[in-house]
């Protein structure tokens, strides 16, 4: 009974995995362009940029729609994946500017603590000389102890 069973689930496992693309996977790929459109709808600082890869994404949405309608699965399933990577191109699209505007802080923020380190460095370097020079000044003004003559000193 045990290898009935185990041959049973065999054979399902290796039908499943022949079977031509289900309802699942096109239903996938639509689902993933759409909730991945509904994101980028929400993001309004990117729109301009990735407005042309958002507009063919939707436009392969409803070309895979009407062919679907017009009973051509197979071509309805690949302009669902084809509009799945435009959604996901322009996905891509605005984590890249965002990308690079936290690069642009990042290089603002390093600039502007270089510029802060040389000041400091400089403000540094002109207190270290003043002080060379007070000390200097300090040690002409005192008084310098007379030298004592040496007494009993051996010939």
């Amino acid at each position: 009974m045990r290898v009935r069973s185990t041959r049973l689930w065999g054979l399902l496992l290796f039908a499943a995995l022949l079977a031509p693309p289900t309802a699942a996977r096109r239903d996938s790929d639509r689902g993933a362009a759409e909730a991945i459109l509904a994101e980028l709808g929400a993001d309004r600082r990117h729109a301009k940029l990735a407005a042309e890869p958002i507009a063919r994404a939707r436009d392969a949405l409803d070309r895979a729609r009407d062919a679907r309608g017009a009973a051509d699965a197979e071509h309805g399933a690949l302009l669902e994946a084809v509009g799945r990577q435009w959604a996901e191109a322009a996905r891509d699209l605005t984590r890249a500017a965002a990308a690079e505007q936290r690069l642009h802080d990042a290089e603002k923020k390093t600039s502007s603590a270089e510029e802060q380190l040389t000041r400091a460095r400089a403000v540094l370097e002109d207190t270290v000389l003043r002080r060379a020079r007070a000390q200097a000044q300090l040690d002409e003004l005192e008084p310098k102890p007379a030298a004592k003559p040496v007494t009993g000193a051996k010939p």
